[in-house]
């Protein structure tokens, strides 16, 4: 089945994720070009040229100069004229006069350079029926002056009618992909400043919170909630006066609970034996971290006092890895299961496992 042949002809102009569409109607196709229906008139494209139909905005003078250089040389294109000279001798006829046109040899190819001939002035014969204008600023079709001329020559300033229309729309295009562009960005950074506000705001609150509660710890309401869960209830709480919020739960060291920790530690620090109970705790504290600290290595299981001791050791910075043989007398051995921790009397400690390198007599 044949692929189905596009009716519209769409130019895309885009500004980096963003894109400006141009929609031109397909009239009539042949095998290298293509009519389309634009806003400023009906014109041929090469479909070499537009075998790309995405453009970046930067590019689009770029487009606007491929579509003026494709339309100046159209039919419909008027090119400048410089006149009336005369009435035209040869057809007498009242209405035809001569004009000068500038035009140029199309350019060629020498030697890979492109060579650009120097323009002249030729005299065209045309009805003023078809020049436009005023004197100084007077147009003239080009298919009238292509009668005459040929198709060999360039016109120097032709122009068609409809180009200012075609202009407006690649400009548009590009202005609404921009235009999209530039709203995302401002959306995206007023998101953006939203999150960055609210985390903000989120820290603060966060900190000041923690601050509070550090600044209730240096108050004293650690102990002040120990002692209290152990002296006291919360009905005896209550009875004082204390405001619990989360009753009948005890009060936590969180924002809910800071009230009544705040009213738990004035109640503590007006009673005296909360001081005598914190100096307990502190001394029992001590005693347990000193005590942890002289505590004492394992006793050995045996002890052996002027043994002769032989043993083996290993060095394995030699290539062959040969043992050598150790013997000492008069030697201390502690005995810990398995292992022997041994004391030269040069004052030398080896460790060996049990064995059968390892003798003792």
């Amino acid at each position: 089945m044949a692929a189905e042949v596009p009716k519209i002809l769409t130019l895309k102009l885009r500004d980096r994720s963003w894109i400006g569409v141009i929609e031109w109607p397909i009239i009539e196709r042949r095998p290298q070009a293509i009519l389309v229906e634009t806003d400023g008139g009906r014109i041929w494209l090469r479909l070499r040229d537009f075998c790309n139909p995405v453009w970046p905005v930067e590019g689009q003078e770029r487009l606007i100069s491929l579509l003026e250089d494709v339309t100046r040389t159209g039919g419909d294109a008027q090119a400048p004229v410089q006149g009336p000279l005369k009435a035209a001798a040869s057809n007498p006829k009242k209405g035809n006069r001569k004009y000068l046109v500038e035009v140029r040899p199309r350019p060629r190819i020498i030697h890979s350079n492109p060579f650009v001939a120097d323009t002249s002035w030729c005299q065209v014969t045309l009805p003023d029926s078809l020049v436009t204008g005023k004197k100084g600023n007077l147009l003239s079709p080009l298919w009238v002056i292509k009668k005459q001329l040929g198709n060999d020559v360039e016109f120097v300033g032709a122009t068609w009618p409809g180009m200012e229309a075609v202009k407006n729309e690649v400009r548009q295009a590009a202005h609404r992909a921009t235009t999209a562009r530039n709203a995302a960005e401002a959306l995206a950074q007023r998101n953006q400043n939203a999150l960055n506000e609210a985390t903000a705001q989120h820290e603060a609150a966060e900190n000041a919170k923690r601050a509070r509660i550090e600044a209730l710890n240096e108050k004293g309401i650690v102990e002040a909630l120990a002692y209290c869960h152990k002296k006291f209830s919360l009905s005896d709480l209550v009875a004082a006066g204390v405001l619990i919020n989360d009753w009948p739960k005890w009060p936590t060291r969180t924002e809910d609970g800071l009230q009544s920790a705040e009213q738990i530690v004035r109640f503590v620090s007006e009673n005296p034996a909360f001081e005598r109970w914190k100096a307990k705790r502190l001394a029992r504290e001590a005693t347990k971290v000193v005590v942890k600290r002289q505590a004492k290595a394992p006793a050995p299981d045996r002890v052996l006092e002027g043994v002769t001791v032989q043993w083996v050791s290993w060095d394995s910075r030699r290539r062959n890895f040969k043992p050598t043989e150790h013997k000492a007398s008069n030697c201390h051995v502690m005995i810990f299961g398995s292992k022997h921790v041994i004391t030269t009397p040069d004052g030398q400690v080896v460790t060996k496992m049990k064995g059968p390198k390892l003798i003792i007599r």
